[in-house]
């Protein structure tokens, strides 16, 4: 999916203004605030060693009346890709991000930046640039045309006595609504249980095809969801420990 629904400024991300204006079709804009007609110079860029210096070729004259005013002197086509990120656990807020390849190209600069999605404005972030590495992520803010519900499911909450030890199950169900027109690519996060101590174990009983990691706990799941559609995944888990205990498992 090309990145032509987003706008970042500073530095629909298509649109890449070095000035931190917006262009829509009946002027520029900062921050919502309306800055002018539009207006396109032409400058041509120079890189050197530490910096990049943009020749404007035609004379641009800017009223001395105080307030703010915008020239848009480079714009860019950047493709990207959306992914939304999701942890329930703690936040039941799913957020969407811009993942760009090849984001030397385009001689991008470090510093705060607007971003727009589908015509309205989302916010400020920032580029840190210096640990990007190969993928430029773009913050994009939550997206409400997707919903994350997580459940515990009372059929598995269950306690058994062994001896001098219990074991606790405990289940849960993460359900995930799209209500967007295309399917979207998510990746979903939980964590089972950390145990330190010999006497108390903690056991994976199922992940619905997700992939845990031993030490440290988190799932994670990659997953499509369909347009106009859900997508359910379960997480079921055990601990052992001695019933002198009182733990707090959830």
């Amino acid at each position: 999916m090309s990145l032509n629904e987003v706008v970042v400024t500073s530095g629909k991300v298509a649109d890449l203004s070095v000035n931190g204006a917006r262009n829509n079709s009946d002027g520029y804009y900062v921050d919502g605030i309306k800055m002018r007609e539009n207006k396109t110079v032409t400058a041509n860029e120079t890189l050197h060693a530490t910096s990049i210096s943009y020749d404007i070729e035609t004379p641009y004259t800017i009223l001395s009346n105080g307030k703010f005013f915008a020239v848009e002197i480079k714009r860019a086509s950047v493709p990207a890709s959306f992914v939304y990120y999701a942890v329930p656990k703690s936040d039941l807020n799913i957020y969407l991000t811009a993942q760009i390849v090849n984001w030397e190209d385009y001689n991008l600069l470090d510093g705060q930046t607007n971003i727009y999605l589908e015509g309205t404005y989302m916010g400020s972030s920032l580029f840190d640039l210096q640990h990007a590495g190969d993928t430029l992520e773009v913050s994009l803010g939550i997206d409400k045309g997707v919903s994350i519900k997580r459940t515990k499911m009372k059929d598995f909450s269950k306690k058994q006595f062994i001896g001098n030890y219990k074991t606790e199950d405990r289940a849960f169900e993460i359900a995930i609504r799209n209500t967007k027109p295309q399917s979207i690519h998510l990746i979903l996060e939980d964590q089972f249980p950390l145990s330190s101590q010999s006497d108390i174990e903690v056991k994976y009983v199922e992940v619905s095809n997700g992939k845990a990691d031993d030490a440290t706990g988190k799932i994670t799941w990659d997953l499509y969801v369909p347009s106009k559609g859900e997508t359910k995944v379960m997480m079921h888990y055990s601990v052992k420990y001695p019933k002198s205990m009182t733990l707090a498992l959830e």
